[in-house]
């Protein structure tokens, strides 16, 4: 009987030192998976500030050239205040959002006057709404 309840004791404390063993090496690879998750999402963070950089350089260059052809043409560099305010109010006072549609609309359509990019995203936004 005292052979018998040794081995349940050392099944018992066996079981105990796997799972204990288990539990170590599971703390081990989450604390080095997460390290890893960290040191990707970092690498992640910098390849999208050098893209955004890329992006805003790419974009002076063409609102610059832009600029120039609407020296030339006497074009006014800034939309009317009524465009602003029509704008603004769409993208419920947005200004970022705002700039960024009248950006995007400059890079799809190159030499427009700055009203132009304005009355279009305005159209735009008010046409998806429907």
């Amino acid at each position: 009987m005292k052979d018998f309840t040794d081995l349940v004791q050392k099944t018992f404390y066996f079981g105990v030192g796997v799972a204990s063993l288990a539990a170590e090496e599971t703390t081990k690879n989450l604390k080095e998976l997460g390290e890893q998750a960290q040191k990707l999402a970092n690498e992640l963070i910098d390849e999208g500030k050098i893209a955004c950089e890329k992006i805003s350089q790419d974009f002076d260059n063409v609102v610059g050239r832009e600029n120039i052809g609407s020296q030339q043409q006497n074009v006014s560099p800034q939309p009317s205040e009524k465009l602003k305010k029509k704008l603004l109010t769409l993208v419920k006072g947005d200004l970022d959002t705002g700039l960024r549609l009248v950006n995007a609309e400059k890079l799809k359509n190159p030499g427009r006057s700055e009203d132009w990019y304005w009355e279009k995203v305005i159209y735009s936004y008010e046409r998806d709404l429907d």
